[in-house]
């Protein structure tokens, strides 16, 4: 065996040493960081509606303690940064979603946000943690494709407006159907205003 053949099988052989193991730590990619501060930010929304439905009818609601108990699992998951942990906070991410948009009061309260099922401040905690739900999970599933895809852990180029579509639309769901009557009268007529001498 000639000294080349030699230095090409070394490098081969620490190719099979950086091998990744079950319990091997990655830094969080950015998709994980989403899917971790929207599930911290999910679960004191949801704890917040767990109470609050606790002291109006006198016994907590079993999706609502579900839903709670799947961010705070979210969350401890992503923070352990273990290489599987994103494929289990999408499994449970999933399951959140589901459970928050089956629940029928949530559907009622984005329907009719000033119904009688708890007025405006239901209405705006069901767009924060709809949106926090949406964000977790797919935070997740990104962070999965990354961590078990060969490649860069850079964000997408996407991202941005991905992000921005989320917020647009919890945003506009709160301006649309947050305002009042009265406002949406007094915005049309500004909208129909000419100007002072009549011509717009």
């Amino acid at each position: 065996m000639s000294t080349e053949t030699t230095k090409e099988k070394e490098p081969a052989t620490n190719v099979e040493a950086t091998q990744t193991h079950l319990f091997t730590r990655q830094p969080l990619s950015v998709f994980g960081k989403i899917a971790f501060w929207a599930s911290v930010v999910g679960g004191p929304g949801s704890l917040g509606g767990t109470i609050a439905l606790t002291i109006a009818s006198g016994s907590p609601s079993r999706d609502i303690v579900i839903t709670t108990v799947c961010w705070l699992a979210i969350a401890v998951i992503l923070a352990t940064s273990f290489r599987w942990a994103p494929l289990v906070s999408t499994l449970l991410g999933g399951y959140n979603l589901y459970l928050i948009c089956t629940q029928p009061y949530v559907i009622e309260s984005l329907a009719n946000p000033k119904g009688p099922n708890g007025g405006f401040a239901h209405f705006a905690g069901d767009v924060l943690v709809v949106a926090c739900a949406i964000l977790a999970f797919g935070g997740s599933i990104g962070a999965a494709v990354q961590n078990y895809r060969q490649g860069s852990r850079q964000a997408p180029r996407w991202l941005p407006s991905a992000l921005s579509l989320v917020a647009a639309l919890s945003g506009g769901r709160w301006h649309q159907r947050g305002c009042s009557p009265g406002s949406r009268v007094l915005w049309r007529r500004c909208r129909s205003w000419r100007g002072p001498l009549g011509a717009g």
